[in-house]
């Protein structure tokens, strides 16, 4: 009797901090983005009798609380600590941190994903410029995975197998390979994206590919932006990582350039400081 009890009570318990969770959580303002995962939150449900007969209404009601429960960031955050240093897991969220780089597990290749993208680019090119005296040239970039997942233990995709697929399937361009001139330090530590400040070598291979003789100006000035970059992958891990910081590079042509925003409608400088510095 006295078992039966304790445990009446404890699941009480448990039940009242879970709908004391929940209350809160259907209270208090809803976050419509998560800026730290770069991912939009789940909405509070709309309430209809047929969405609460199929139970779609608390599908969704559990997802609307998981993404707006309080101290979310917090708590993904000692989730992941604990996977990382307690549990000796490798990665958080099928992120991995190595060489105080974070990135994406991406295994294993998708074959059927490779060919349907090539498939898109052989419709366009023969639908705009097949006839035309075109020459079109491919690239592929590789994700830093490429330099990190098999040198550290990681389970990676097959590489070769992916460039194999995409030459063997865009025939009608010629393909550039700029793997050897990236490497890992090329790339922001938080963040999918190169650090613009060391591509030079990268665009010297991609104008001789082109055959582009002209004398193109590579001569820039580094610019410190001057503020902390977190980028995806640090809100994706839910781990602490310092943050990156942007460098951009100027020089008079890039200084001279103009660039159309499609989003506003105007034209304005290739860097728009104004909009940087008033977020």
């Amino acid at each position: 009797m006295k078992n039966k009890t304790e445990n009446i009570i404890i699941v009480t318990l448990i039940g009242l901090v879970w709908f004391s969770i929940a209350l809160i959580s259907w209270l208090k303002p809803a976050q419509e983005m998560s800026e730290s995962e770069r991912r939009y939150l789940s909405k509070f449900p709309e309430l209809q009798v047929q969405s609460v007969i199929s139970g779609e209404f608390m599908n969704d009601f559990e997802k609307y609380v998981q993404d707006q429960f309080p101290n979310r960031f917090q708590l993904r955050t000692i989730k992941a600590y604990i996977r990382f240093c307690l549990l000796s897991q490798m990665d958080n969220n099928n992120i991995y941190i190595e060489d105080g780089y974070a990135a994406k597990l991406e295994y294993p290749l998708q074959e059927n994903s490779i060919k349907t993208a090539a498939d898109k680019l052989r419709y366009l090119y023969e639908k705009y410029m097949k006839d035309k005296e075109n020459k079109l040239y491919l690239c592929v970039v590789p994700d830093k995975s490429y330099y990190l997942a098999t040198y550290n233990g990681y389970p990676s995709m097959d590489y070769d197998r992916l460039f194999e697929l995409i030459q063997k399937n865009t025939e009608f361009a010629e393909y550039i390979d700029i793997t050897d001139v990236l490497s890992i330090d090329d790339y922001y530590k938080t963040d999918i994206h190169w650090r613009q400040e060391n591509l030079k070598d990268v665009a010297k291979k991609v104008r001789t590919a082109l055959g582009i003789t002209a004398s193109l100006p590579l001569d820039f000035s580094k610019v410190d932006g001057e503020v902390p970059f977190y980028g995806v992958y640090y809100g994706q891990s839910a781990l602490p990582m310092k943050p990156d910081y942007i460098y951009y590079l100027i020089n008079d042509t890039i200084a001279n350039c103009t660039v159309y925003n499609i989003e506003t409608n105007k034209v304005g400088p290739v860097y728009d400081l104004e909009v940087e510095n008033s977020k």
